[in-house]
């Protein structure tokens, strides 16, 4: 009995062994990996992309958040607003920021054909 009892803790010590061998081996790899240097790509390699940013109604500081957009740094973007409703507020707060940022290529997209009946 007593030795089943020893080979039982020796597999246990065993098991902790290994398991605490593998945490440290996994802590060295994330390390490594978040201190690597990581070549950063020139301006002219980057793709164009474009934002779309649906909308619906102005909500706090709708403005302030739309801006942000506008003054991210890459080098070549779009932004693509759409609002369904003609007459939502937030139509105003798109051309504001056309406006604001002539540049930049900023679309507004109004079209209510995507309506769900409800």
């Amino acid at each position: 009995m007593a030795a089943a009892h020893s080979l039982i803790a020796l597999t246990g010590a065993l098991l902790s062994f290994v398991a605490t061998g593998y945490s440290l081996v996994a802590l060295v790899a994330v390390l490594v990996w978040r201190l690597r240097p990581r070549p950063r790509a020139a301006a002219g390699k980057l793709p164009p992309v474009t934002l779309l940013k649906p909308l619906c109604g102005a909500e706090p500081d709708l403005y302030g958040n739309l801006r942000s957009f506008c003054l991210q740094n890459y080098p070549l973007f779009q932004i693509v607003c759409g609002a369904q409703d003609p007459q939502d507020p937030v139509i105003d707060v798109v051309r504001t920021l056309q406006r604001e940022f002539p540049t930049l290529d900023i679309e507004l997209v109004v079209d209510d054909a995507q309506q769900v009946d409800r």
